[in-house]
């Protein structure tokens, strides 16, 4: 008699990472040996496992596709396994204005790789600022300032490196607007030997009520204090002559001036 025995014929494939925009394979690949037959079980928990225990993970700055997944096994049959592809794309992480980042900042997704210049604090806010100034008959000055700060968000593909920046916004709680400012609006920053000097002084025109955009440079608004016109009148009288008018002078001046 003659003893036929079936020998499972050994056979491999690979799990390939697959760029879903340009078709190209990105490593690393990961190859899988077993026999006709065989089902590899790939999940391991949360995990994926070849049978050798080594982690099957999407590459480093990639992730994949909405709807694909690493298969959980993998079965041999009776003919050639090809290749599973699994499509990835890149990963997009979001840096906010207020956790800004560096190029000494790592990827979180790809931490091999560091953040570009261009995601910095001073590249998502930007603050305007307009300073009033008042001038004080006194010589001294006084000073509000007026501040607007904006913000953006930046996308950063984690592969390339490419920042997509979002709209500027103003920042939560800040105002788009400056308010008028006027003399009046000092009154708390002045001492009372100050708000005694300006009698006899009028202020020129309040800083005007203005919308802020992101394009906007710091501006500096000057108020100050000018003398008042006054008249003077003088009469001479002739005291022989019991208070006759001889003549009348006037002078015009400003408050102050003599």
């Amino acid at each position: 008699d003659v003893t036929i025995l079936d020998t499972a014929n050994p056979q491999t494939t690979r799990i390939t990472f697959i760029d879903n925009q340009t078709g190209k394979i990105v490593s690393p690949i990961y190859p899988l040996s077993g026999k006709t037959g065989q089902t590899l079980t790939l999940k391991d928990g949360d995990t994926y496992k070849d049978p050798n225990g080594k982690p099957i993970t999407v590459p480093a700055g990639w992730k994949l596709i909405p709807g694909e997944k690493i298969p959980e096994t993998v079965t041999f049959t009776g003919a050639a396994t090809p290749d599973i592809q699994v499509r990835v794309e890149h990963a997009m992480v979001t840096v906010s204005p207020d956790d800004p980042k560096t190029p000494a900042d790592a990827m979180p997704d790809n931490p091999a790789k560091k953040f570009p210049a261009g995601v910095a604090a001073s590249d998502l806010n930007k603050t305007i600022t307009r300073t009033i100034i008042l001038h004080l008959p006194d010589q001294t000055t006084k000073t509000i300032k007026q501040q607007v700060t904006f913000q953006r968000k930046a996308i950063v593909d984690e592969v390339s490196g490419a920042i997509d920046y979002q709209a500027w916004t103003v920042k939560k709680d800040d105002s788009a607007d400056f308010a008028s400012v006027a003399a009046s609006d000092f009154a708390d920053q002045l001492t009372e030997a100050q708000r005694a000097g300006l009698v006899g002084y009028t202020p020129t025109l309040p800083a005007p009520a203005l919308k802020v955009q992101q394009s906007d440079q710091d501006s500096t608004f000057d108020i100050s204090y000018t003398a008042n016109p006054q008249k003077a009148g003088l009469i001479l009288v002739d005291d022989d002559a019991q208070g006759a008018q001889l003549k009348a002078l006037t002078a015009n001046g400003k408050f102050g001036q003599a």
